[in-house]
């Protein structure tokens, strides 16, 4: 099991303790006290131990942390920033035509890093559907004749030919990542629950490869679960705009009914793995005092801007009113947030040259989780503030942070739940 910091800190303290005593002897030229094994040797002893211990990762490569878990990771590209780059290729490309496979894509990937033998994806709910979403590598055929079902709050595992079932966990107290050897089958797996959407739950199993490695040995297990969490999230959004009932028809967009549940789930799944978000707000004018065919041509190179400028993992939504519009940006600080706002706006400029003469402006207020508030109420408030006050003095864009810093003031941090 890799060790926790207080571990370390309490070898290093107890190291600095056994030192200082030993060299308060070497000052005084004898031991505190006279013993039969003179101190001063007794405590050189323990701190060669004690250093032993400290740093037996790194000398036997007995944890997560020694040279057998470091091995591969000094190779070029590799190592656990070098593999969490490569997953989010996949889902950073700003195509679309590939969304239907991405599950299979994004669990290939994740195996491609992960040193496993196979992999499978599973989408279950508490009535007790079990559903395999893809699979990957090599599958062993008890695995696949295997059936995990959600039923009242448990994690269970089936067997085939009626050799019975076994409870794996406690959804809600599931940790992260475990493994599980079958007392029924030879099966040993490495089991992932992860969240997806309403009632529906999504499951990782994977068969260790070479070693029984486990997944933590190559890439950090909470980064391969907000992967694929965020691939399923695509996924999702990808299966309700085909079937026509996520997408406003003029723009393209996802409607403004769907912002209310995918902003609570990008933002409950920000605070569950301790990610940046960016809530931007978009002020179209003039739009309103417009001619149908002039103001549906502004909408329209809005709405092109801000899909040719986000990420696959980004979402944008027409607003309740028609000048009105705004992006989840996941992951992302206000600082990229920035970045990202003025590619929109460039985009934007450059799709209405045939409509200049309208003096078209974009506006537009963001407001970053955790930073300016730590639940999604608080956070559309502060974006709606920042857009207000963008609107209001003629500027491009006001980070909510920026209102009060130029005033002088400390802002409000919005962080109790109503």
């Amino acid at each position: 099991m890799k060790r926790t910091p207080t571990d370390l800190n309490a070898h290093l303290l107890t190291n600095l303790v056994l030192v200082g005593v030993l060299l308060i002897s070497v000052w005084r030229g004898q031991a505190p006290f006279d013993t039969v094994i003179r101190l001063p040797s007794l405590l050189f002893i323990l701190v060669i131990i004690n250093t032993v211990l400290l740093f037996r990762g790194s000398l036997f490569g007995t944890e997560e942390g020694g040279l057998a878990g470091r091995t591969a990771d000094r190779r070029p590209g590799h190592g656990p920033k070098g593999e969490i780059a490569t997953l989010r290729n996949i889902l950073n490309a700003r195509t679309v035509d590939r969304d239907a496979s991405l599950p299979a894509d994004a669990l290939g990937g994740l195996l491609g890093v992960s040193g496993q033998a196979g992999m499978s994806l599973y989408m279950l709910d508490e009535g007790g559907a079990f559903t395999q979403l893809a699979a990957c590598g090599t599958l062993s055929p008890q695995l696949s004749a295997a059936r995990f079902v959600l039923q009242n709050g448990e994690l269970r595992l089936f067997h085939p030919a009626g050799l019975g079932d076994e409870m794996l966990c406690r959804w809600e107290t599931a940790p992260r990542c475990f493994r599980h050897a079958s007392a029924v089958t030879m099966l040993s797996v490495e089991l992932m629950p992860l969240s997806f959407y309403g009632n529906f739950r999504a499951l990782l199993v994977a068969l260790p490869g070479n070693g029984g490695k486990t997944i933590g040995r190559h890439i950090d297990p909470e980064s391969a679960a907000l992967f694929l969490e965020s691939a399923l999230a695509r996924w999702q959004a990808s299966i309700r705009a085909s079937e026509g009932r996520a997408l406003d028809a003029q723009t393209g967009l996802q409607r403004a009914e769907w912002f209310k549940e995918s902003f609570e789930i990008e933002v409950e799944r920000s605070e569950r793995y301790h990610q940046n978000l960016t809530l931007m707000l978009v002020d179209l004018s003039p739009c309103d005092d417009l001619p149908a065919a002039q103001r549906d041509a502004l909408r329209i190179a809005v709405a092109t801007a801000l899909r040719d400028s986000l990420r696959r993992l980004d979402q944008a939504f027409v607003g309740s009113r028609p000048n009105r519009f705004a992006a989840i940006l996941t992951e992302t600080n206000i600082e990229v947030a920035n970045r990202v706002t003025e590619r929109v706006r460039q985009a934007f400029a450059a799709g209405i040259a045939t409509l200049r003469g309208l003096n078209p402006r974009l506006a537009v207020g963001i407001a970053a989780y955790p930073v300016d508030a730590t639940h999604g109420d608080g956070l559309r408030e502060m974006a709606e503030e920042a857009l207000n006050e963008a609107v209001r003095n003629g500027k491009p864009v006001v980070a909510y942070g920026e209102i009060y810093m130029n005033a002088g003031a400390i802002p409000p941090h919005s962080g109790e739940k109503k």
